[in-house]
């Protein structure tokens, strides 16, 4: 995820914090540096730019710093040492994978309203409506700006949803009918599946399609598995309070839902989620609505051990 960070950019003026940093530089690498024997610019300002990981120590003028393509810290010296070793040495190890399962509007090409299936015929008459009601709209672009590899489901959940269990006797939801394959719309109206069309099962794709995007995913964490990383599976998705009351949950309901699964253990992870989240002025609760967090269905037990999967549910009331 830090991969992309080289060097960081601060400045102090204080003895204080010159001790602060001294220590905190001699924790990480061993060495020993007096930070306040630096010497100072013509107002009284350091300004110093840090390899990362932690190594070579420069300064700079701030003429200089304006340009500079580092990460900067504006703040207090301690913004800088809380990022340091509360989220740079967390996450250092692990490359993001950003699962987003539901965030697609299309149908596949067997569903034509014309030459084809009705939309309409299957989903319902309403569908369209549904379809935006039950879509996390904008959650690739909301998301955007956090590095990482995407795996995006091509089609509505109406037609597949990838992030349910194939097997309904395992999946919760799908006693409101929303399983894998969906039998019941948003809305309450069934939803005509497994039938055929001119001698033709338009849903016999279907699970070819869910194989196929759980292959990828599998794929994709092998490929990180491989480098000697770890896996930081980020299941990104949004939600409404409409959504969360037709599952029978009560408000009020947080801003974002986080969604661990059972035995979850990496408290350092999750603390420097919340602790953005809350810098951000965003509430939030664990497994609330929604609960769990997607893992990939195909890697070994020796290979999960390095995988962690998060899953991050935004209110759409934030943003539409």
């Amino acid at each position: 995820m830090y991969e992309n960070v080289k060097e960081t950019l601060f400045g102090f003026n204080d003895k204080e914090t010159g001790i602060k940093l001294s220590a905190f530089y001699k924790k990480h690498t061993g060495r020993e540096v007096d930070f306040n024997a630096i010497k100072h610019d013509k107002d009284g300002f350091k300004l110093l730019l840090f390899s990362i990981p932690l190594g070579r120590i420069s300064t700079l003028d701030i003429n200089e710093a304006n340009g500079y393509p580092a990460k900067k810290f504006s703040g207090p010296v301690q913004e800088f040492l809380d990022w340091y070793e509360k989220e740079y040495l967390v996450f250092k190890d692990y490359e993001i994978i950003k699962h987003i399962p539901h965030a697609s509007l299309e149908f596949p090409p067997s569903y034509q309203e014309e030459g084809g299936v009705s939309k309409s015929l299957v989903f319902g008459k309403n569908y369209k409506i549904n379809n935006f009601k039950m879509t996390d709209l904008f959650v690739d672009q909301l998301f955007q700006w956090v590095p990482g590899i995407e795996v995006k489901a091509k089609y509505t959940r109406l037609y597949c949803d990838v992030e349910k269990y194939r097997d309904d006797r395992l999946e919760p939801m799908s006693k409101y009918g929303q399983g894998y394959v969906y039998t019941i719309s948003f809305d309450g109206e069934k939803m005509r599946r497994h039938f055929q069309w001119n001698g033709v099962d338009p849903d016999g794709e279907i699970d070819e399609y869910y194989d196929k995007h759980h292959a990828s995913l599998t794929a994709e964490v092998r490929k990180i598995l491989e480098k000697k990383k770890k896996v930081l599976i980020l299941d990104l998705h949004s939600y409404s309070d409409e959504q969360a009351i037709h599952i029978e949950k009560k408000p009020p309901f947080p801003d974002i839902c986080i969604g661990l699964n059972e035995g979850f253990k990496n408290k350092k992870l999750l603390d420097a989620i919340l602790r953005r989240i809350e810098d951000n002025g965003f509430s939030y609760q664990i497994n609330y609505p929604y609960s769990g967090s997607i893992m990939p269905n195909r890697l070994k037990k020796s290979e999960l051990k390095n995988v962690e999967s998060i899953m991050l549910e935004v209110n759409k009331r934030l943003y539409l």
